[in-house]
């Protein structure tokens, strides 16, 4: 009697230290299928942005995107220790009781304009939820214009939204060097 309940106190405690030492959430995430190499392929290098607004001449942007070294500020997020945005960097989103992995990536955003290049003061992002880099978000400025598109693995701009003073411009966008 005595042996067995050392036995089942043996047992409880090391059930009890396993909880503690492993990782809870062991087997339910996979590891990212890519890192800041995939992403880099798929957007550094030169970019082009025509805008043909209804009432104007069709204007074309010339620009670079590369790898940032931040973000920029969230405004809604609040935090006593601000977060080190590092490219590889997962972000685990509590949403609905499910937590989801989200990389971002914080981009330069250079124009190129009369042979000059100007670094513009917001930085870009590019972020791609889940383990499995399919399609990303971009989104950066230039000046006043706002750009929003999905891209793909393939390099293939989607849903390509562009403003102007938060007014809607018909336009494309397509990178045209590595």
């Amino acid at each position: 009697m005595m042996v067995a309940r050392l036995i089942r106190g043996l047992v409880i405690a090391a059930v009890g230290l396993a909880v503690l030492v492993l990782d809870p959430t062991f087997g339910l995430a996979d590891d990212a299928t890519f890192g800041a190499k995939e992403l880099r392929a798929v957007l550094e290098g030169t970019w082009q942005l025509t805008l043909t607004p209804a009432d104007g001449p069709e204007q074309t942007l010339t620009f670079t995107l590369a790898q940032g070294s931040k973000l920029a500020e969230r405004h809604a997020e609040r935090s006593l220790i601000p977060s080190a945005h590092a490219c590889a960097n997962r972000t685990l989103v509590r949403s609905a009781g499910a937590c989801a992995a989200v990389t971002r990536m914080p981009l330069d955003v250079t124009l190129i304009a009369d042979g000059e290049r100007q670094l513009q003061d917001e930085p870009g992002e590019f972020s791609v939820e889940g383990n499995d880099f399919v399609v990303g978000y971009l989104r950066f400025r230039i000046g006043a214009v706002r750009v929003d598109a999905y891209v793909t693995r393939q390099d293939k701009v989607k849903h390509l939204q562009v403003s102007v003073d938060h007014h809607g411009v018909p336009s494309t966008l397509a990178r045209t060097a590595r």
